[in-house]
């Protein structure tokens, strides 16, 4: 009877930490998705600037993605070997939001945001494998 209860507890427990990691995910048009944290930074306060930051990740092994690109209006960046980015912005009136592509991985779009002075924005991709082809070659052979 002790070994039940203790394995519905851990049941219950594992369930539950599966489902919070889902939830906080934000959906897009695939299993893949981000995570946004919005901070103010004193610093940033000074000027009229934002700042957006994140790691690209792969949703199911959480490895970075070091070959990927974040896109925000028309500013492109490449993130580091160990999968972080960084863009530093002015704040303004118009809402924006980041596109990360890879290649061989299905693309997150953000919801719409505004920056607004001294913000500090984290936004972290978690990016799943494309399963279609990258080359459709079949009509050549």
């Amino acid at each position: 009877m002790k070994e039940f209860i203790l394995f519905m507890i851990v049941f219950v427990f594992a369930i539950s930490c599966t489902i919070q990691r889902d939830t906080k995910l934000k959906p897009t048009n695939n299993k893949g998705g981000y995570t946004i944290n919005k901070y103010t930074s004193n610093e940033l306060l000074e000027g009229d600037s934002a700042i957006i930051y994140g790691y690209v990740k792969q949703y199911d092994s959480f490895n970075s993605i070091p070959i990927a690109n974040i896109n925000i209006a028309c500013v492109s960046v490449l993130p580091d070997s160990t999968g972080y980015y960084q863009i530093k912005g002015k704040a303004g009136s118009e809402t924006t939001f980041l596109t990360c592509v890879s290649i061989g991985q299905k693309s997150i779009e953000t919801e719409f945001f505004k920056l607004q002075r001294g913000d500090s924005l984290n936004i972290n991709f978690f990016l799943v494998q494309d399963d279609r082809a990258l080359i459709n070659c079949e009509e050549f052979k």
